[in-house]
């Protein structure tokens, strides 16, 4: 944030702001692709290409095998994808989100194409923003249970807008 408030090209020294900053179009690229969690960053995690549609927030995965393509935390059986587009107004602090259901799915062999859609498109102005979670689940007697590895569960920002 510091780096993206440095490109405040409008503001006097000592009174820069990230959401002037963000201006800049260099200052969006510096969020794409931020990892919220610094020892499970999408790229060590998830080996797939995606699609994101920034209209609707809706993310894809295709031909996706989580057996090949997902580094899964020790004792998992079951993962879950879930997708979140907000709108945050960096200058009022005004925010919304919407989110799409969790969806979880065993770790077999087999390909797999999620499509994740949020609820609706977040209200208000400001930068969109469309994040991916990943977390991991045991299944012991038919009830899972989430393993918080933090090794493996993953928040990533994949667009910016």
């Amino acid at each position: 944030m510091g780096q993206i408030k440095n490109l405040d090209s409008v503001s006097a020294r000592g009174e820069r702001n990230v959401a002037s900053g963000l201006s800049d179009a260099s200052a969006k690229l510096l969020l794409k692709g931020f990892d919220f969690n610094a020892r499970a960053t999408l790229g060590s995690v998830l080996n797939t290409s995606y699609s994101v549609d920034t209209g609707t927030g809706t993310v894809t995965l295709s031909s996706f095998n989580p057996m090949e393509q997902l580094r899964a935390a020790e004792g998992a059986t079951h993962f879950s994808l879930q997708v979140g587009y907000l709108n945050l107004n960096f200058e009022t602090g005004e925010s919304d989100l919407t989110l799409s259901p969790a969806s979880v799915f065993p770790l077999v062999q087999g390909v797999i194409s999620p499509v994740l859609t949020p609820s609706g498109v977040p209200a208000g102005s400001g930068v969109g923003m469309h994040v991916l979670l990943i977390e991991f689940f045991q299944e012991v007697n038919g009830v899972q249970y989430m393993l918080n590895n933090g090794a493996y569960n993953v928040l990533n920002l994949l667009e910016v807008q």
